[in-house]
């Protein structure tokens, strides 16, 4: 996912990635965040895990979601297109 943002920035210079919640491989991605260029460094943030209730504030924003389970059907409800994850 950092990834195709690093290629994305490229071409749309306004966009941010939101990385909300932590997975078992958190540690690879905070590495790979410290290899990332500064000023695409700055449109990242990445945010602890959230309570169920409070991600209505992330999702309202939300341009595109990629995430897993519930929230998946969340997004899908405000209309907010969403790539499934998987573990």
């Amino acid at each position: 996912m950092v990834d195709a943002f690093e290629k994305l920035c490229s071409r749309h210079r306004d966009i941010e990635l939101v990385l909300v919640g932590k997975g078992e491989n958190m540690d690879l991605l905070l590495a790979r965040l410290d290899r990332v260029d500064g000023e695409i460094r700055k449109k990242i943030s990445v945010v602890p895990p959230v309570f169920y209730d409070k991600l209505e504030f992330f999702l309202k924003d939300a341009y595109i979601l990629a995430g897993m389970g519930t929230t998946v059907i969340d997004s899908a409800r405000r209309s907010v297109p969403t790539i499934p994850a998987y573990p």
